[in-house]
């Protein structure tokens, strides 16, 4: 359950936001084309994603090209 997982981050967020308001959030491991935008639309205060690997792996799949354009969809 993708929501499960993301549980305790949402909580952090939120903690994070009272106490700490002008504090930027990043986010990496494990992102990837299936699951960034799921994170992305539940914590929006994120500003900066870690897909180093995901991003080289769909490259073999899709192409450099395709691929940048697909994170880009993602992450505007």
């Amino acid at each position: 359950n993708k929501i499960l997982a993301i549980t305790p981050y949402i909580e952090l967020t939120k903690y994070l936001e009272k106490e700490f308001p002008n504090i930027e959030l990043n986010a990496g491991h494990d992102l990837n084309l299936d699951n960034l935008d799921f994170i992305l639309k539940k914590i929006p205060r994120i500003k900066e994603v870690s897909i180093g690997h995901a991003l080289v792996c769909d490259t073999i799949n899709f192409g450099l090209q395709e691929t940048v354009n697909k994170y880009k969809q993602i992450t505007k």
